[in-house]
């Protein structure tokens, strides 16, 4: 297709994917639809012909083709904030794919802005960019969600059934202490409990997920699956 797209695009040059998601968008009627989208539009007028504007699969798509990269973060700033001022009761998420080259590449783009927009709407952010979305880059571009969710439950299950049994809280003292890189200090300030209960915990918590908790592995496992934990799946 690249030979018919060659006079709306520089096809050899940068695209961006931009996702746009509010709720009851699918259950719209096409009037309503066009209306909302036209509206938005408006809203991009510092984006000219280097902008493609439509609907696909429950989504507004924007492709952003052969424009810097300090452009385009302008060009959403702008965006965001006339969404805000303009639509301040209505809630859209955005995903941004980050920026490759080529369109025989552009499919890639599409699914890091999927990506991006699926972890703006689990933890309420209005926008995500795939390139700052760190492990997270990885584990939302996964398309068989019942492995991360079997991951995660195998993995933490003991902890889980232990805080519901018993009203504790395991899973977030074991969270803290990898963000923490097991400084028992840092978590005890994290989470305004003395170290000694801090200490109690984690032998509990090693004595129920069966590890130590001392290699490399161990530890990055228990992490993926406590990030696991906070996606919608």
């Amino acid at each position: 297709y690249v030979r018919h797209l060659l006079p709306y695009f520089d096809v050899d040059g940068s695209f961006q994917v931009v996702l746009l998601h509010t709720d009851g968008l699918d259950r719209m009627d096409t009037v309503e639809r066009r209306r909302l989208s036209y509206r938005m539009q408006l809203y991009l007028s510092n984006l000219t012909h280097n902008g493609h504007f439509f609907y696909y699969a429950s989504t507004f798509v924007i492709i952003i083709n052969a424009v810097e990269e300090t452009v385009v973060r302008d060009i959403l700033h702008h965006f965001r904030r006339n969404l805000k001022m303009r639509m301040p009761d209505r809630q859209i998420s955005i995903g941004v794919s980050g920026e490759i080259l080529d369109i025989t590449r552009l499919h890639i783009a599409y699914h890091r802005a999927q990506a991006a927009l699926s972890m703006a709407r689990d933890t309420g952010r209005d926008l995500v960019r795939f390139p700052e979305m760190g492990l997270y880059r990885i584990l939302y571009s996964v398309t068989d969600k019942d492995l991360l969710r079997t991951f995660c439950e195998h993995t933490l299950s003991p902890l889980i059934d232990y805080d519901k049994a018993h009203n504790a809280c395991y899973v977030e003292t074991l969270e803290q202490y990898l963000k923490y890189d097991g400084s028992i200090q840092a978590v005890s300030d994290a989470m305004f409990t003395h170290r000694n209960t801090i200490l109690y915990r984690m032998n509990n918590i090693r004595k129920l997920l069966d590890i130590q908790l001392d290699t490399q592995e161990q530890k990055l496992t228990c992490q993926i699956a406590c990030l696991i934990r906070h996606m919608r799946l």
